[in-house]
């Protein structure tokens, strides 16, 4: 048994609860050794989301409630960094998990913004941190061809989706990082409000397009694709990404390696800055940051 370290905003949310039960049914289903989530961090003593006090989800799952970052680092074997919806305290919460010198996942979104991305990328190295992040929906069943880099060269996509941009962008974002690539250059925000529509234009000439419904909720994530043999593809996510990402998840604490690079990572960011620019000067190309 290994023992898998959370450092949080607030532990009861969906992503915890869904690690806490993955873990658990993969060892078991599969053989493997199993991860444990042990000893977790929270900013927050309840969780806004499920009203569910640290407390009591230690009392429901077993794990123990400490009182300091370090003090979760110091216990555990692998760390993972969550607070999903909330990026933007993730500078402050790697911080210990970074020196600790023990692989490191960090959640969904990555940063608020490219530059805090880039910031964080540069302490990693300073203090040798092992690290990745990514989207769940890269390991969805559709998408692992692509995700191992057997699917073929992509022409042009489109992503499609719902619910809000803070927190669903970034699902999208990486569902076209996965088939194409990185080599962003610039976004074009062609529809604003409720019916979010950009068109991303790529260095060697290609381009994708990203639709993101606001208003709805619970439409599957889907991507089209237009491949290098001019055959047409449509690709509907399902919740069964969620077993791949763990399976995932867990490979990468045995061996150290993950599937998706950091530098793809920041892309991704990188991309997700340029839109929220672009929402402010519908029709105007906005610059990639990072893009060379």
């Amino acid at each position: 048994m290994k023992k898998v370290g959370i450092i949080d905003n607030y532990i009861s949310n969906f992503h915890s609860n869904t690690y806490y039960d993955l873990f658990h049914k993969i060892a078991e289903e599969e053989g493997r050794e199993e991860y444990v989530i042990s000893h977790v961090y929270a900013k927050l003593d309840k969780s806004p989301s499920t009203n569910e006090t640290t407390d009591e989800w230690c009392a429901r799952t077993g794990a123990k409630k400490c009182d300091t970052p370090r003090e979760v680092c110091d216990a555990v074997d692998v760390i993972m960094v969550l607070s999903p919806n909330n990026p933007e305290l993730h500078r402050e919460l790697v911080e210990d998990a970074f020196r600790s010198g023990k692989l490191v996942y960090v959640d969904k979104t990555f940063a608020p913004d490219y530059k805090t991305a880039r910031e964080i990328d540069a302490f990693s190295k300073s203090v040798g941190a092992r690290y990745w992040s990514s989207s769940a929906v890269r390991f969805d069943p559709v998408l692992l061809p692509y995700l191992k880099g057997e699917g073929g060269r992509v022409e042009s996509a489109v992503a499609a989706g719902s619910n809000v941009f803070a927190i669903y962008s970034i699902h999208l974002i990486e569902m076209l990082n996965t088939v194409m690539g990185n080599g962003a250059a610039s976004v074009t925000c062609l529809s604003g409000g409720k019916n979010l529509i950009f068109k991303i234009d790529y260095r060697d000439g290609r381009c994708a397009f990203y639709h993101q419904m606001i208003q709805a909720s619970g439409v599957p994530f889907y991507i089209s694709l237009d491949t290098e043999n001019e055959r047409c593809l449509r690709l509907e996510c399902s919740s069964e990404f969620w077993r791949g990402f763990a399976r995932g998840l867990l490979d990468y604490f045995d061996t150290g390696v993950s599937y998706v690079d950091t530098e793809s990572t920041i892309e991704c960011i990188a991309v997700r800055s340029a839109m929220k620019c672009a929402m402010e000067n519908i029709g105007t190309a906005v610059a990639v940051e990072g893009a060379v």
